[in-house]
């Protein structure tokens, strides 16, 4: 199920301009609001339910439209 879905997001740098780098790859990407939350939630081992729940609250939005 998704709520045992675990991403490792160790690897990625992201810095206040909203850049990320991985390290493994060496590829950078230029992210948004949203996908930094993610990032952040996700090096702090929050599980998935965790990170839909606050991207829900953060943004207004249902947890099924959070899940998308």
């Amino acid at each position: 199920s998704f709520s045992q879905f675990m991403i490792d997001a160790t690897h990625l740098s992201l810095s206040q301009a909203g850049l990320v780098f991985d390290s493994r790859s060496g590829d950078s990407y230029q992210i948004n609001d949203s996908a930094g939350l993610i990032i952040k939630l996700l090096q702090s081992h929050k599980s998935a339910e965790d990170v839909s729940e606050t991207l829900a609250k953060t943004y207004n939005l249902n947890k099924e439209q959070a899940l998308l």
